[in-house]
Order: C-alpha cells, then sequence, then structure tokens
C-alpha cells in the first residue's frame, strides 16, 4: 500500500477484518497527526500573541491592545484544555501504532497469529478491541471531566 500513512505498514488481504485494519489505523494515524498539529498551532499561536504583547510596548500600541491579546492566550489555553488536545495525541498515536504492530503480527503469522485456526477472526476481534480499549477510557476520562492526565 502506497504512502502517507501506510508507508510503515504491512501489506494485507481484502478480507473484512484486513480492510477494518487498515481504516481504523488509518484514522487512529490521521487523529494523532492533527491533534499533534492542533497542539503545535495552538502553542505558537500564544507564544506569538506573549511575544507581540511585550513588543507592543515598543511601539506604543492603544492601552486595549495588550488586554486583547492577553485575553487570546486565555481563550486559546482553555480550548486546548477542553479539546484535550495534548491528551488525544499520544492515545490516538499509541492506539495507531498497536494497530500497525497488529497487522505486521497478521501479515508474518507471528505471535498470537502463528497458530490461529482462523487469523481473520482472530485478527477482526484483536482490532476491535484496541478500538474499544480507546473509546472507553476516552469515555471516562470525559464522564470524569480528566483535562489533566491521558485518557489511554
Amino acid at each position: 500500500m502506497p504512502g502517507g500513512d501506510l508507508a510503515d505498514f504491512p501489506d494485507v488481504g481484502q478480507s473484512p477484518a484486513e480492510l477494518l485494519l487498515v481504516k481504523r489505523f488509518r484514522w487512529y494515524s490521521r487523529q494523532a497527526t492533527k491533534t499533534r498539529l492542533g497542539y503545535l498551532a495552538f502553542g505558537l499561536a500564544q507564544l506569538s500573541a506573549a511575544l507581540v504583547i511585550a513588543a507592543s510596548v515598543a511601539f506604543s500600541a492603544p492601552r486595549w491592545f495588550a488586554p486583547v491579546l492577553g485575553a487570546g492566550i486565555a481563550f486559546l489555553e482553555g480550548a486546548r484544555g477542553l479539546l484535550r488536545i495534548q491528551d488525544n495525541y499520544p492515545a490516538y498515536r499509541a492506539a495507531a501504532e498497536e494497530l500497525r504492530n497488529e497487522g505486521w503480527l497478521f501479515a508474518q503469522r507471528a505471535g498470537p497469529y502463528a497458530d490461529a485456526n482462523s487469523p481473520e477472526v482472530l485478527l477482526a476481534e484483536r482490532v476491535v478491541e484496541i478500538s474499544t480499549r480507546e473509546n472507553t477510557a476516552w469515555a471516562s476520562a470525559i464522564r470524569r471531566g480528566d483535562t489533566a492526565g491521558n485518557p489511554a
């Protein structure tokens, strides 16, 4: 399978279990990339606003300028916390990497697939288990209102 997030992903067949593996891997990999870029964008925007506040003294900015940028910084930090960007990235990346490893084990018929009577059924079960575990951890963290720890 060519490029992108499948660059280091094993070639798998077209069974429903294998298609599910690829679909879930792509989703988690893309979500990890999006949340990582979002985290960086929020941080760079906050840093830029803070630097502009400091520089605004030198160019005699209006009195309202620094407080507005300060409020923007507070808003960005609040949004970053509510969106759980810093927590979701490692959870999504971990799930994607676990799915990638599962793909390699399946492709080589290694690990639990070595002696499996029906490797495709086992693959489907394990892919669903990985997704369910990550989703359950995420939902549990949301119910707790946890914005400080990793949900996974």
